[in-house]
């Protein structure tokens, strides 16, 4: 066809004969797009899943990867390894599943012990050193492995601590590490129909040791006192022979207190020893005011050997744990009367601690037309406020992809919602279209109270208005005629009225205007044979682009007119006409 629209339409009403103010209206296209993260929608956070060790091994008491799983005073311990005369060395490689592929927001935190200085490695570079090792959400790029390694030549060995290690894939809206969501809300508008943060508690750890006999003691020695047996790892012990219906023996833990704390979990620690029997004849129980279920004590095979015993979910206050206890029944099965022998026991209380409070999430938001206008202006909305009465730290920040730091958006403490905005700049957008923000609160040092953070908005805008068309005159030639042409548009917006040049190597658009019109002031050009081709004709071709508003294009005359001789040429029944179809 003549008239072919990349962007835009018309309504075709003039004849673009004469400059007489009958003219067809062109149209552009108006694009808005809008995007806005998914409440419902955040990725599961990854953990270790194992180690591979090239030096080093791993502490028999402090072998549980899940401790790692939450920020607290809980470690996995890994120890140094004699790589030559003194020359202790620890270096292993964290292995995760899925494995690592794409971008991720990462949490740590890992303590190496006696000053020495370890290093992380992320994709085979160093990224973090130092005696601690600490980020909070920060943002790596094309994630594929994660390793540590240090070296102590001491006649010392030094262990590492690994406390805690979450990783979250910045795959899609919500990337959480620290606090929980309701995935509720629509952040689209500004409405009150919010999304629900709320913030960590902290958590401590308190671990007691035997410190008095309790009642029953049937297991021997029969004199003298059986606490201080299962203190530590030594050649004293308690031990008994069991029977059938069972031997009970309590032993009494430390004081301690957790103020208002709340106890969720509670570890028993039992280093223990029975030989050629059938196993689990040996049971415990934590008793004296918090009643635990009892579990089957697994008492070796002839050597002593830890075992962990865990009761989670609990909801304990100080007053439900004052002396507790630990219950051993020992039993004989009739037909192996070995001893039973218990060396060492401790007890791990993990409670709510007073400290700050926090939340913390990333986000992704692609911005999925972002190809199509990679100039337009984006903005960013949002509004947000945290519980009232309770002072509150934000820190809400943008990544720059050219300098890779994050930048300041907001840190303000906002305790009603209140819409705001800011432009992007183009390095804060990725060449796809990517865009990172991620959102820190907490508590002031002074100040332990529970919080909530609420979300109300959140959202990228962008506009664009966008008119291009192209049309062609038929004619058997362009000798002594001229172009005569009249526009304006409905609002000043600058127009490219260009011709297609036919000649050279490499034809081309050449601009005829680029003013902005108003009225329709008509122009005229003289056509040369750059411009002709007998099966083509002359081509042109009008493009506009506003990013605020709309806009509209009027054509008035639009013709070719043969200056050397008086017969007028122009579009409709003359020679030379543009076709619409």
């Amino acid at each position: 066809t003549d008239f072919t629209f990349e962007k835009g339409s018309s309504n075709f009403a003039g004849d673009f004969n004469l400059n007489d103010n009958s003219y067809s209206t062109f149209t552009a296209d108006d694009s808005y797009h809008s995007f806005d993260p998914d409440p419902q929608s955040s990725q599961a956070p990854q953990y270790i899943s194992s180690t591979t060790r090239m030096y080093g091994f791993v502490d028999p008491s402090y072998n549980d990867l899940t401790t790692t799983y939450s920020d607290d005073p809980n470690f996995y311990q890994i120890n140094g390894e004699d790589a030559g005369v003194n020359d202790y060395t620890i270096d292993f490689t964290f292995n995760f599943n899925p494995s690592l592929s794409g971008d991720y927001f990462i949490n740590y935190k890992i303590v190496t012990s006696d000053g020495v200085s370890g290093v992380l490695n992320i994709n085979g570079q160093t990224y973090q050193s130092g005696t601690t090792l600490e980020v909070n959400n920060n943002l790596v790029r094309g994630l594929t492995s994660i390793s540590y390694n240090s070296y102590y030549q001491n006649p010392i060995r030094h262990n590492v601590k690994v406390y805690y290690f979450k990783i979250v894939k910045a795959d899609s809206d919500f990337a959480i590490s620290k606090g929980t969501s309701d995935g509720l809300g629509d952040l689209s508008i500004m409405n009150n129909d919010f999304t629900t943060f709320v913030a960590d508690v902290p958590t401590a750890t308190v671990t007691l040791y035997p410190n008095a006999d309790g009642s029953p003691l049937e297991w021997a020695p029969t004199v003298g006192t059986h606490f201080d047996r299962v203190q530590s790892d030594d050649t004293n012990y308690i031990f008994s022979p069991g029977t059938l219906s069972g031997r009970v023996e309590r032993i009494r833990f430390d004081e301690f207190s957790i103020g208002d704390g709340i106890v969720f979990t509670i570890r028993v620690k039992i280093l223990s020893r029975r030989d050629y029997s059938t196993p689990y004849l040996l049971k415990l129980q934590v008793v004296n005011g918090y009643t635990s279920s009892t579990v089957n004590v697994w008492e070796g095979d002839g050597v002593f050997s830890w075992k962990t015993y865990t009761w989670s979910g609990l909801s304990l206050t100080q007053v439900q744990l004052n002396n507790i206890e630990v219950e051993l029944t020992a039993y004989d099965d009739g037909d192996n009367p070995e001893y039973i022998n218990v060396d060492q026991l401790i007890i791990e209380i993990d409670y709510t601690d007073m400290g700050e409070r926090e939340v913390y999430f990333g986000i992704k938001m692609q911005l999925d037309s972002f190809s199509s206008y990679p100039t337009t202006d984006k903005v960013l909305s949002y509004a947000y406020k945290t519980t009232d009465n309770t002072p509150i730290q934000i820190r809400f920040k943008i990544y720059n992809f050219v300098t890779s730091v994050w930048e300041e958006v907001d840190y303000t403490d906002h305790k009603s919602f209140f819409e705001s905005t800011q432009p992007l700049t183009s390095s804060q957008i990725d060449t796809d279209g990517t865009v990172y923000l991620k959102m820190n609160a907490w508590t002031a040092s002074d100040r332990w109270y529970d919080f909530n953070l609420y979300l109300d908005l959140l959202r990228i805008d962008y506009e664009n208005h966008t008119l291009s068309f192209e049309a062609s005159i038929l004619t058997d030639s362009v000798f002594g005629k001229n172009l005569y042409y009249s526009y304006r548009t409905d609002i000043p917006q600058s127009l490219q009225f260009s011709i297609w040049d036919y000649s050279g190597p490499t034809p081309h658009w050449t601009t005829i205007s680029d003013a902005n019109s108003t009225d329709f002031t008509e122009h005229s050009i003289p056509l040369t044979s750059n411009y002709f081709d007998a099966i083509e004709g002359v081509k042109f071709k009008f493009w506009a682009t506003n990013d605020d508003a709309p806009f509209k294009l009027e054509i008035d005359s639009f013709y070719i007119h043969s200056w050397a001789v008086t017969e007028e040429e122009t579009t409709g029944v003359e020679d030379y006409f543009i076709s619409i179809t």
